[in-house]
């Protein structure tokens, strides 16, 4: 009975005698109450004196601790109610400070989200530009940040990191910097005869350094400036007469705020997902780099910071070479944007040629601001805009003052790829290792060549985006399957741009769109099995000469032949048994 006992066990219980479930405590009667109020009222459990006493010392000398816990306000002079707080969204959306940060804890707290954003309402600019978070001064210069909790912290003054000015038309970005360099923060300056408000913070990127026991080092903050204007003003048409403006200058800026924690050494590296993508994390993207170092060759990738970008619209809807828009794993999207054109800039365009009012000129323009000199996006007529405006991602042919271009664009199959270990970033086929998956075959020039018709004034066979195709598959057990990105494709998305209105003067443009998409796609799998193990056997498995020396060789062993042994055994044992009592009786 012990040995074939052993034979069957039970893996798991849920019973409540056994288990970790409270038994069934059955029917409640009045004498089940009345027995209950005899003993001690409001408490489900009597705890552990010695337990309760330890916690309460934990947490009192916690609470007089002078190290920052996880989720401690930080004590700050120059901030709203003496903690360090940040603008958020209020009910309505405009910004207001409720984002007050809480120690180790980054913002936005969901991967999903690259930034906290609210609006900053202009109809209101002439008292926002100086007296709000769109003054550097306010929102930096004159803040200090407590290192500790204690009664005498040193307080921290936050150091500018970089410092870039951005245009509202185009989106060019030009570093501020000092004259003897280095990046600086700018104070913002208001204009009345204008209505205009230079240099108010768009983006405020922190970065704040703690030494891993709860005490702050060091606060660094990333600037992005640019250069807004009151609803009701002059300033914006008449700043934009020769380029092309809004009817209407926009009604509110949109800020955008994030925090990021590190420890003293690390450099943190951000994933999507550990090891498979979460659904609205960023798409991890790069391009290989080599390194060669004393005749040996490296290769590494160079992560794109917020993930693979598609061309995205600006505050005014027009597009520009730094309004990109974030793909985000497991969500299809079409990201559009305008770009003006008179129709002679239509024509030319159309022709692939560079010639006054072309869209290559309103690429070209740069809004100027005091202190900041002019930059010149690279003039490439012949390369289509989308590829344009990702300075050549994901496009196979070398084009002068594109850095991106022709460069191998690598998608991170799994979430937390490292990008010091390639292969964790190519899915590459056992049979064919030419053939890698997730290495994106960049695109080349259109095949379909424009054609322009004077009569209807119609550009056809426009290369007016890129289609995205990504296909995704799960890998793991059922109750917690892990998403990871199994091949990715591209090609060109064509259309036609017809200028419409027959009497518009030569100087009108009209808004021509541009439009990417991106689709996922799940691959077509098996419904998933589980998995149960092989049937433990009746009797043990014997070795294949057991028998030796009575039997000069024996069948290759197994457990068939073993068994077959056992009951040839156990027959001739009963049957000298029953021979036995036979002789017996």
């Amino acid at each position: 009975m012990s040995f074939l006992s052993q034979q069957l066990c039970i893996v798991d219980s849920n019973s409540a005698e056994l288990g970790k479930y409270f038994t069934d405590p059955g029917h409640a009667t009045e004498a089940t109450l009345a027995a209950a109020r005899t003993r001690e009222i409001g408490k489900f459990f009597n705890p552990d004196p010695n337990a309760v006493a330890a916690a309460e010392a934990v947490k009192t000398a916690a609470a007089t601790s002078a190290q920052y816990r996880v989720n401690d306000t930080i004590a700050a002079t120059g901030a709203p109610g003496g903690v360090f707080t940040l603008p958020g969204k209020t009910l309505s959306g405009t910004c207001g400070y409720t984002n007050v940060v809480g120690f180790g804890l980054p913002i936005p707290s969901a991967i999903d989200s690259y930034a906290s954003e609210c609006d900053v309402d202009l109809s209101t600019l002439e008292t926002a530009c100086t007296g709000s978070t769109l003054n550097s001064v306010n929102l930096v210069d004159n803040l200090r940040l407590a290192s500790t909790k204690g009664s005498s912290p040193t307080m921290i003054t936050p150091s500018v990191s970089s410092a870039k000015y951005r245009t509202r038309v185009g989106g060019y970005e030009q570093d501020v910097v000092a004259s003897g360099g280095g990046a600086i923060s700018k104070t913002s300056v208001y204009t009345s005869g204008t209505g205009t408000c230079s240099f108010a913070v768009a983006e405020a990127h922190w970065t704040l350094t703690h030494d891993g026991a709860g005490s702050l080092s060091s606060a660094t903050v990333d600037l992005v400036y640019a250069e807004v204007y009151h609803p009701d003003g002059s300033a914006y048409t008449s700043k934009f007469t020769n380029i092309v403006a809004p009817s209407t200058p926009p009604n509110s800026l949109r800020q955008k705020f994030t925090v990021t924690f590190v420890k003293t050494g690390d450099t943190p590296v951000p994933k999507s997902g550990s090891p498979g993508y979460v659904v609205g994390a960023p798409l991890l993207a790069g391009y290989s780099t080599e390194n060669t170092v004393s005749g040996v060759t490296k290769t590494a990738v160079t992560r794109l910071t917020h993930g693979l970008p598609i061309p995205g619209a600006g505050p005014d809807g027009r597009c520009g070479v730094n309004y990109k828009s974030t793909v985000r794993f497991g969500m299809s999207q079409s990201s559009s944007c305008a770009v003006p054109l008179t129709v002679s800039g239509l024509e030319a365009y159309c022709g692939g040629a560079t010639s006054s009012g072309s869209v290559d000129d309103y690429m070209d323009i740069i809004a100027t601001t005091t202190g900041v000199a002019d930059a010149v996006h690279p003039d490439s007529p012949t390369v289509p805009l989308p590829v344009q405006l990702t300075d050549g991602l994901l496009y196979a042919t070398a084009t002068d003052g594109l850095t991106l271009d022709a460069k191998t664009t690598l998608i991170a199959g799994w979430a937390d790829a490292s990008y010091l270990n390639v292969a964790d970033w190519k899915a590459c086929s056992s049979s064919d290792e030419t053939d890698c998956a997730t290495v994106v075959t960049g695109l080349t020039a259109p095949t379909l060549a424009m054609a322009w018709d004077s009569d209807t004034r119609t550009c056809s066979n426009v290369p007016i985006g890129i289609n995205i195709d990504i296909l995704t598959a799960k890998v793991g057990t059922m109750d917690n399957p892990q998403s990871r990105v199994s091949r990715v494709e591209l090609s060109w998305e064509y259309g036609s741009w017809t200028y419409a209105d027959p009497y518009a003067a030569s100087s009108t443009r009209q808004d021509f769109m541009l439009k990417s998409t991106v689709r996922f796609v799940e691959m077509d799998q098996a419904s998933a099995e589980g998995v149960t193990p092989a049937t433990p056997p009746i009797f043990p498995a014997l070795p294949a000469d057991v028998f030796f020396p009575f039997l000069s060789a024996a069948p290759a062993g197994g457990r068939a032949a073993s068994a077959a042994w056992w009951v040839a055994l156990v027959v001739a044992f009963v049957a000298a048994v029953a021979t036995s009592r036979h002789e017996h009786h």
